[in-house]
């Protein structure tokens, strides 16, 4: 695996270089340096509730900012965990740690994305899927919202997954439409090579898409800021276009190649179909005293709802505070258990 060890030893160059400007190492390079810094972190912005708790007394919406909180700031995990799945070579970890990583962000995305259209959750989406978590579309592209109004990359290719998974055909015509116009404009590769491939798609071309994913591949390793070089070593996104297209069409699915590149990892596609697809559970459980953050991961997510903003060209935002007060009150349930 030419990438994962890449990773690696990018990784602990990286590493390294903290450690030779700033004197400490980080991202951690074991699980004693992982958990010590979120210990650190906890201790420092987290551990007193109290004036938290009194805020909230005087302001409600206080309470809200808690998860928030949270996830950004015991995050060490996310890049870690690549780093020990990578040097163990376990591809259940790696399911599992996926899964953990795209709810982070998702969640994290439907609490800050304030002035958004929800369509910010789309390689989101794509990650979550490469670990069969597919009921994050239930959760963050719900049905009875509307389709994204406009015509950048993220609400087109968002609507195409709307429309795949809900079977919303009616709207397919529109959107198509609004795809070709979108490939005449000055657009990148990788936006034309994503855009072709849901066309692709929709219109069960098997040639076609093909042609795209491998494209897609090709162009993921060339991508510029702000992605390193760390980032270009696994495709995340691109397993979970891989594995959306098993999830909607398992029968189309057997026309579709495995692409052929060193970010996308076939020996992990190959334990995801002997074991079925499973879909991925928490990678890191938190010490008792960060309890809450597994709680977030434990609690039932609320659907992402939006408001209408706009006169000429109209768009749907995210409704962030209304998330964040949703998703408390259910974490708030699993305390009073």
């Amino acid at each position: 695996m030419k990438n994962a060890k890449k990773y690696i030893k990018l990784y602990l160059q990286k590493s390294q270089e903290s450690f030779d400007k700033w004197g400490y190492y980080y991202p951690p390079r074991t699980w004693e340096e992982m958990e010590a810094w979120d210990s650190k972190t906890f201790n420092k912005y987290l551990k007193d509730e109290e004036k938290l708790l009194k805020k909230a007394k005087e302001n409600p919406s206080e309470l809200f900012f808690k998860p928030k909180k949270y996830l950004n700031l015991l995050d060490s995990v996310l890049e870690f965990g690549f780093l020990h799945v990578f040097q163990k070579m376990d591809w259940s970890q790696l399911n599992d740690l996926i899964y953990q990583v795209a709810r982070h962000h998702l969640i994290c995305g439907a609490m800050t994305g304030s002035g958004v259209d929800y369509s910010n959750s789309y390689f989101g989406l794509l990650c979550a899927f490469a670990a069969n978590d597919f009921e994050t579309i239930d959760i963050f592209l719900p049905k009875e919202i509307p389709l994204s109004k406009g015509n950048s990359f993220c609400e087109l290719t968002a609507n195409y997954i709307k429309i795949l998974y809900y079977q919303q055909d009616e709207f397919a015509d529109d959107l198509i439409e609004k795809s070709h116009k979108f490939l005449e404009k000055k657009i990148t590769k990788i936006e034309s090579a994503g855009i072709r491939f849901y066309l692709a798609f929709y219109q069960r071309k098997a040639t076609e898409l093909n042609k795209c994913l491998q494209e897609l591949c090709d162009l993921y390793s060339r991508q510029a800021y702000p992605a390193s070089k760390m980032d270009k070593c696994f495709a995340m996104d691109l397993h979970g276009l891989y594995r959306f297209v098993y999830k909607i069409d398992a029968d189309f699915f057997e026309q579709i190649e495995m692409p052929k590149h060193d970010c996308f990892f076939q020996e992990f596609e190959v334990w995801q179909q002997e074991q079925a697809c499973p879909k991925g559970k928490q990678f890191y459980i938190y010490p008792q005293e960060m309890n809450y953050m597994n709680l977030i991961f434990q609690a039932q997510l609320p659907k992402v709802k939006v408001y209408e903003q706009g006169v000429r060209r109209k768009e749907f935002l995210m409704e962030t505070e209304l998330f964040a007060k949703e998703l408390t009150e259910s974490i708030q349930q699993l305390v009073n258990l």
